[in-house]
């Protein structure tokens, strides 16, 4: 064993010895091979001075040997430790001389979304009631009702009746809305009324909250519906796709009913007259390109103010203008084809920062702004939601950095912010990898056998 780590030491230095290291064939012996070669094996490896042997007579007294890199070479080898100390775990970087100060800057959160998933599917939300910290989820089937213990229950509509559209709130009451039947709710059970324009046999193709009452449209009809029983319905001269009610007027977007294949029109009617005959919201050619519009937002200040972004399945534009001129479309990078997730939008909300976020099938996509200028932020399956599907998103715009909640067909997801430091967002990682993934001081893979379960975590 003593002749095997001596033949291990004197191989890692840079001469060559034969019979180890495997060499075919020896260099001639120098001054430092016989010095080496004399050395005790004991003091291989110790700390004896280096000055011992003789060097031969040459030009250079001070040069290295030939076959030897340099003596500092030795040197090294002969002064490794045997034992290195391990670093502490979890490592921590040594403080720095100059420091820059750790600001709190905007985080948000949403490790897990299957926690929250609970029922599933679900279209969209309506505002929470009195009682309610979050909002109200509606399904294909009815209203979902948490129970004791988390246990969701359905408030479902008459079981023959179609899969509903969406839902709002008009008067203080929450109405469902079905291609065929409005319903209002009784006690727990839900009352149909029947919803069609009149001697129109279309039915219902889209939902959305308005100022305080609820807008709705079939192929070529607007409604407002101010309660169960007072419904109200306009023709217009469009195949609707998407409206919006801001705190004036009434936006209608859709294709012209006698040229279906060319480019989308956006009207509107004052909010307080429905009834009147819509004019331009936009000019005819400034919406080219967009494709099919699937939601409308107005008067954001993300990432530029504008009065009105126009969401279409082929593209995104934004627009502003001072009344009464039509507003002008507005050059947006963050718009640009290449830069926007587009993956057939499903609707858009307003968020209590000033920017908005936009549904797809795909997933969801934010405009905000983290105090390093307007970025997209886009919330992918699992990781935020829990399915990609998503149908509808509500936030409370009088909270500042207040939570977002999705509807999607796995159910509902919420992602919150806060600010926070660097060194606390630290700890909370640093908490997780003790949990889950520390092993003997390395990262190990931490999979879960039940998606979402912490507890089944290997």
């Amino acid at each position: 064993m003593k002749i095997a780590l001596s033949c291990l030491v004197l191989c890692i230095l840079p001469v060559t010895l034969a019979g180890c290291g495997g060499g075919t064939s020896d260099p001639a012996p120098d001054a430092t091979d016989a010095a080496l070669s004399d050395t005790p094996e004991a003091d291989v490896g110790s700390d004896a001075p280096d000055d011992t042997t003789e060097r031969p007579d040459s030009d250079d007294q001070d040069a290295p040997p030939a076959d030897v890199e340099s003596r500092d070479d030795v040197d090294a080898v002969a002064d490794t430790p045997d034992e290195v100390a391990p670093l502490p775990i979890p490592y921590v970087t040594p403080a720095f001389d100059d420091p820059v100060p750790d600001m709190p800057f905007l985080q948000e959160d949403n490790s897990n979304p299957f926690l929250e998933a609970g029922y599933a599917p679900l279209i969209g939300f309506i505002a929470p009631g009195p009682e309610d910290d979050a909002p109200r989820r509606i399904a294909p089937r009815g209203l979902v009702v948490a129970g004791p213990g988390n246990a969701d229950t359905l408030r479902a509509i008459p079981p023959g009746d179609a899969d509903l559209i969406g839902a709002g709130i008009a008067n203080g009451d929450p109405l469902l809305v079905g291609p065929r039947h409005l319903y209002s709710q009784e006690g727990p059970d839900w009352t149909p009324h029947a919803i069609a324009p009149p001697e129109s046999d279309e039915a219902v193709l889209g939902v959305v909250q308005g100022q305080g009452r609820i807008l709705v449209w079939t192929s070529t009809h607007l409604g407002i519906i101010n309660g169960a029983d007072a419904v109200f319905w306009h023709s217009m001269p469009l195949a609707i796709s998407a409206v919006l009610e801001t705190a004036n007027q009434v936006l209608i977007a859709g294709h012209p009913l006698d040229d279906l294949q060319g480019n989308p029109r956006v009207l509107r009617v004052p909010g307080d007259a429905p009834g009147t005959p819509p004019q331009p919201a936009l000019s005819p050619d400034a919406v080219a390109g967009v494709g099919p519009i699937r939601a409308l937002v107005a008067d954001v200040t993300l990432p530029t103010r504008l009065d009105l972004v126009v969401v279409g399945d082929d593209g995104m534009v934004g627009y502003a203008g001072d009344d009464p001129g039509l507003p002008t479309p507005v050059d947006v990078p963050l718009f640009a084809s290449d830069r926007v997730p587009l993956d057939r939008p499903t609707s858009a909300i307003r968020t209590s920062d000033g920017g908005f976020l936009v549904t797809t099938h795909g997933g969801a996509f934010r405009i905000t702004d983290r105090d390093i200028g307007p970025e997209w932020r886009v919330y992918n399956a699992q990781r935020w939601v829990p399915d990609g599907d998503v149908r509808g998103a509500w936030t409370n715009l009088d909270v500042p950095d207040g939570p977002i909640w999705f509807a999607t067909a796995g159910g509902q997801s919420r992602v919150t912010t806060r600010r926070i430091t660097l060194e606390r967002k630290m700890a909370d990682l640093i908490d997780r990898i003790v949990t889950r993934h520390d092993r003997d001081g390395a990262v190990a893979d931490s999979r879960m056998q039940v998606p979402g379960d912490l507890s089944t975590s290997v």
